[in-house]
């Protein structure tokens, strides 16, 4: 991977490209192998603009996932609680009153 400027060396269309996605994907493959360290170094090195749309996309797609294996949990189980009473026996007493002991 040849870095200039921003722009990268035969992207994933095959020409110069100085699109952004396309040097974080080039980025990204190329951090697979790396250590924290090094790609902490490697980061340090973009500029501030890039290291900014790098922690967003990064913490997009961590949400993403989070939400995915909500979702599939939640696919897991409906059934279960829907069927089971025995699992959602407490539930009884969500229009009780709640009274915090202190």
């Amino acid at each position: 991977m040849q870095v200039v400027g921003v722009k990268v060396k035969s992207c994933e269309r095959g020409n110069e490209c100085s699109n952004t996605w396309c040097l974080l994907m080039q980025y990204f493959r190329y951090f697979y192998i790396m250590t924290t360290t090094a790609i902490i170094k490697e980061i340090n090195k973009l500029p501030l603009a890039e290291q900014l749309l790098l922690v967003e996309k990064t913490l997009k797609t961590i949400r993403q996932q989070k939400e995915h294996q909500m979702d599939v949990a939640v696919n897991a189980l409906y059934n279960d609680y829907a069927t089971n009473k025995e699992l959602t026996i407490f539930t009884k007493l969500d229009s009780e009153p709640f009274y915090e002991s202190r």
